[in-house]
């Protein structure tokens, strides 16, 4: 049985966040320059949009308030990933053609799409519970198909990344190492975000996730590699 603090600390984690995040949103918008990429802009924009849901998830006080939390949530997982690996073609100098962003943005609209019927069938969840552990809440779930098409979605952006630092190094001498190398970082950091919540629900016996500090990380990176590549 965890203590009240475990619970406290959790809640305060999220805050922090949030916090966290319209601090790099101000530093961000200091940073601006018109010809920025748009993919930077909704990166830093979303992020404390994204990291608002996990606090109104942890608060919330009923299923549907929780279910609307979750849905805000997703918006990371199908939007802010896909934005960070545009703009790991950004600062890699790599040309996406327009026909494939515009696809993929479109892939993530009807991921998103399937998403919202998380409370209504069986197709993403098959069955939702709303529990209090202490002042936390959690949604015991069991899912659905479009939940796999989901995680699916995620480690395709995930190999595309990696694929394109890896083709970058090859192919991309003009690169700046040490770009590459933060990049790298940030790619090894978004994959034990991703799978630390199942590992720390397996360990601790408690869902946390961690993807909120993850995306503060993925902040810091652009933030520097944007001032780098600006000056």
């Amino acid at each position: 049985m965890y203590h009240h603090g475990v619970f406290i600390m959790v809640i305060r984690f999220y805050k922090a966040c949030v916090g966290l995040s319209a601090v790099m949103l101000l530093l961000f918008v200091m940073e601006w320059r018109k010809n920025a990429a748009f993919e930077y802009m909704f990166t830093f924009a979303l992020v404390p949009v994204v990291n608002l849901g996990y606090v109104w998830l942890a608060d919330s006080d009923n299923l549907e308030e929780a279910m609307i939390a979750q849905k805000i949530i997703y918006i990371g997982g199908c939007f802010l990933n896909l934005f960070l690996l545009f703009g790991i073609f950004s600062i890699c100098n790599i040309k996406l053609k327009s026909w494939v962003k515009t696809l993929l943005i479109f892939a993530a609209f009807l991921m998103y799409g399937g998403i919202l019927t998380m409370d209504k069938g069986e197709l993403y969840y098959k069955s939702v519970t709303f529990k209090k552990v202490g002042e936390l809440t959690l949604l015991e779930k069991e899912y659905g198909p479009i939940h796999t098409l989901f995680y699916i979605y995620m480690i395709l952006i995930l190999l595309a990344s990696v694929l394109v630092l890896v083709y970058a190094m090859i192919y991309r001498p003009g690169t700046s190492i040490r770009n590459l190398i933060i990049l790298i970082i940030m790619d090894a950091a978004s994959l034990v975000a991703f799978f630390g919540e199942k590992i720390l629900a397996a360990v601790a016996g408690m869902e946390f996730e961690v993807m909120p500090a993850f995306y503060i990380i993925a902040e810091i990176v652009f933030l520097i590699l944007f001032h780098r590549i600006k000056s």
